[in-house]
């Protein structure tokens, strides 16, 4: 979980906020989202809306995995 939470860090926080609500930018309020790990992946690597892709920025696939579990650890 460590790992994914640095790159939430990293990639995320500025406009989901450290509790995943913050909305800046317009972008998802990712407690209110229902979303599966692979779905998560999937937005994550593809983006959408106003959220760019990160498919050439993150490398390796288990560091989506590792995001995206932790993204779910903020879903309620």
């Amino acid at each position: 979980m460590e790992k994914g939470e640095q790159l939430y860090q990293i990639h995320c926080i500025r406009c989901h906020g450290s509790e995943g609500s913050k909305g800046a930018s317009g972008a998802a309020d990712l407690t209110n989202s229902d979303a599966s790990n692979a779905e998560i992946v999937n937005l994550i690597k593809k983006g959408k809306g106003v959220m760019p892709s990160y498919e050439n920025i993150i490398k390796g696939d288990s560091s989506f995995i590792w995001l995206s579990d932790y993204v779910e650890t903020l879903q309620k």
